[in-house]
């Protein structure tokens, strides 16, 4: 299960004056991970209201864990003295009313329910669903964009001299109208535009933008996803790898692939399982870990081969034989032995790896190819990098882990800073970053080096 948690305060919350007030808690708000629609318009009038609002990220496994009579859909809130609110229109009237900063009235109750509602709400499922939302009822996405753009038509009226639908200040149905917009124009901005006339869609520009800019507002949307949606959704159109699955809690054979993925925007699904379930799926079938369950239920095994794959379909790593040769070795004893190093009590010995000090210079050996290897970079490919790259670089945070110092005296000042400008090069690559920030940060077997007993 994902969870996330934000807390959202006012603007000014800096200012002495203002760190003396308390935020209003709203409590928790649950709902679905990595998809964008009912679960937003809570958090905007959150933010734009100073009111700390905890946020509860869960996938759809999870969901049918707590589905009920008494927990009948998402999103809903969990007070803090622990009663339930369902319903987004009640949500949002409950987090405004706590803020005290939007306007609050019949008028934008009746907006709230129209943009909690079909037709505009299907831009919803329209974006975030791969079918568009069709097995939900939803009618196909020619049918339904007429009648969604008739809606918007509607609030061009209602919007009248604005800025905002209550006027000079914004009310909270507004958030709803916002996301509206937002989902709309991203799916079809050219055809709305089109379908309203120029005077109507800057009238819907201008309060798009004026919500946008509200304090709270703007950090809110600064800070979501940039993706969204079940992967090959509208929103989130990223190659399908599978499911790769590896053991929890080690880093090793299992890091590269995410690695690869991360940069190349691919959709990698990740299980980690412990010592005990891999007992019970070991087989002919599947020997070892990691292996990954492609989208049609193949398996492919082997770490070299899982790392093109991703590559493959992600489509912006050099893949060629070069590569291949350099996955492998990055793969391969003594250089990959840093793993078990690593993550076992022993280094690996009952698996067969020698003792720390005979395989560190070994280790070291491969280092100085690399340098050779890598010329004048700054990636072994050259001015891009390769899939192959994915597995050196773990191999070199591993090897920097145990033993930089010794690394650094043995390889020599100028291929030690050839090294580490690969490192820190390759580290700062977009997607690449990211997994690096988010992920565990003691891993390994209790008594490892990587894992030191307490």
């Amino acid at each position: 299960m994902g969870c996330a948690a934000s807390s959202h305060v006012p603007a000014d919350a800096a200012t002495p004056e203002a760190a003396t007030i308390k935020a209003p808690v709203a409590g928790k708000l649950t709902y679905f991970a990595g998809l964008k629609s009912r679960g937003e318009p809570p958090q905007l009038i959150a933010g734009f209201s100073g009111v700390n609002l905890e946020v509860e990220l869960i996938d759809f496994a999870e969901w049918g864990k707590r589905k009920s009579a008494t927990l009948p859909s998402l999103p809903y809130i969990t007070k803090p003295d622990g009663t339930i609110l369902l319903e987004t229109i009640d949500i949002c009237k409950y987090i405004a009313e706590l803020g005290g900063k939007f306007v609050v009235d019949s008028k934008q109750a009746e907006l709230q329910k129209k943009a909690n509602s079909a037709p505009i709400a299907s831009a919803d499922p329209q974006s975030n669903m791969p079918d568009g939302g069709i097995s939900l009822g939803v009618p196909p996405y020619d049918e339904w964009l007429p009648t969604a753009i008739g809606v918007l038509k509607e609030y061009v009226a209602m919007l009248g001299d604005g800025p905002f639908f209550a006027g000079a200040a914004p009310g909270y149905g507004e958030a709803h109208v916002w996301h509206n917009l937002d989902m709309m124009f991203f799916l079809a901005k050219a055809d709305i535009a089109t379908a309203v006339g120029e005077a109507d869609m800057a009238k819907l520009q201008a309060f798009y933008d004026k919500f946008a800019a509200l304090g709270g507002i703007k950090e809110y949307i600064g800070a979501r996803p940039k993706v969204w949606g079940v992967p090959g959704s509208k929103g989130n159109k990223a190659p399908v790898a599978g499911k790769l699955t590896y053991f929890a809690g080690i880093k090793s054979r299992g890091e590269p692939p995410q690695l690869v993925a991360g940069f190349s925007g691919v959709n990698l699904e990740v299980e980690l399982i412990d010592f005990a379930e891999w007992g019970k799926r070991k087989s002919a079938t599947i020997p070892s870990l990691p292996y990954i369950t492609k989208p049609d239920g193949t398996i492919l095994l082997e770490t070299i081969d899982i790392c093109k794959y991703i590559a493959e379909l992600g489509g912006k790593f050099v893949v060629d034989s070069k590569q291949a040769e350099l996955q492998k070795k990055a793969n391969s004893a003594p250089i990959a032995s840093a793993d078990p190093q690593s993550n076992m009590p022993d280094g690996g010995i009952s698996l067969g790896v020698p003792p720390y000090d005979e395989w560190l210079p070994t280790a070291i050996g491969v280092l100085k190819e690399y340098v050779a290897m890598l010329g004048d970079g700054p990636f072994f490919a050259g001015a891009a990098p390769g899939y192959g790259e994915a597995h050196v670089w773990h191999n070199l945070d591993m090897v920097f882990f145990l033993a930089k110092a010794d690394i650094a005296t043995a390889v020599g000042e100028a291929d030690m800073a050839k090294l580490q400008a690969f490192y820190d090069k390759f580290a700062a690559l977009g997607g690449i970053k990211e997994y690096i920030g988010a992920r565990p940060k003691v891993w390994g077997v209790p008594g490892s080096k990587g894992n030191p007993a307490s």
